[in-house]
């Protein structure tokens, strides 16, 4: 056998024996100090917090008295202060919309209700905030937009950054929505495109008309607005004590 061989062995044995032998004695060790300090405290052995079979019945049967997550989907939703700022039954008037933005992808800091005199032609606009140059928070967005399509709960989506409408319909029928879906994913990565536009271009539903709501003079003066502070912002950092 080879010198080269010789130490490969060794250094495999010396492996399994720190990080799994040793490990899992470790792990027995801990509990089993605990369980001796517990029972020098004590001074008797150490019990087990538990239920006879016949209180264990009793106790499914008393909890089954409450009301289940599932019948509340959108309690988890809404904090104690976006709750406290709403009248009474919103949530429940809401459901449908409330319950579509009820993902792990996003939540709601805020609701304003208008008065009653501003309610002639009610609509619901839901402003997502929105993160320039990060592929996973547009693509949390994305989700969030795909959600309220999945559930029939958005009628237009309106972007920043483009200022008439958007037509994708002949990406959309496109027949190789796999290259598609690999074409898009690029994209996205890449911070080419944002997340409703990915969710526009690979959503298995039929996608509300996009429209892009900028004012381009606008848009067009803070674009050079921070093209023209850019080259100082490393020399206003190295000054500043905010950033030290």
């Amino acid at each position: 056998m080879s010198i080269k061989s010789v130490l490969s062995t060794i250094f495999s044995g010396i492996y399994f024996i720190t990080n799994v032998s040793a490990l899992h004695a470790t792990e027995s060790n801990f509990w089993a100090e605990r369980r001796r300090g517990i029972q020098n405290k004590s001074g008797g052995p150490v019990l087990v917090a538990g239920l006879s079979s016949a209180q264990s019945t009793l106790g499914a049967n008393f909890l089954q008295q409450f009301p289940s997550i599932d019948r509340h989907p959108i309690a988890p939703l809404l904090s104690a202060t976006v709750t406290k700022s709403l009248p009474q039954n919103f949530s429940n008037k809401n459901t449908p919309l409330l319950q579509a933005l009820s993902t792990p992808y996003g939540s709601i800091r805020k609701i304003i209700v208008p008065s009653s005199a501003q309610t002639l032609h009610p609509r619901t606009v839901v402003h997502i905030q929105d993160v320039h140059q990060n592929a996973v928070a547009q693509k949390n967005i994305g989700q969030v937009v795909q959600s309220l399509v999945d559930h029939d709960r958005i009628g237009l989506v309106a972007l920043e950054g483009a200022f008439k409408p958007i037509n994708l319909s002949g990406f959309r029928s496109f027949t190789r929505q796999d290259v598609l879906k690999r074409w898009a994913d690029y994209l996205l990565r890449t911070n080419r495109i944002s997340g409703p536009i990915y969710s526009a271009l690979t959503g298995s539903k039929t996608f509300p008309n996009i429209v892009g709501i900028d004012d381009p003079a606008h848009y067009n003066a803070n674009v050079e607005a921070y093209r023209s502070s850019e080259p100082r912002m490393k020399e206003l950092k190295e000054k500043s004590p905010l950033f030290k």
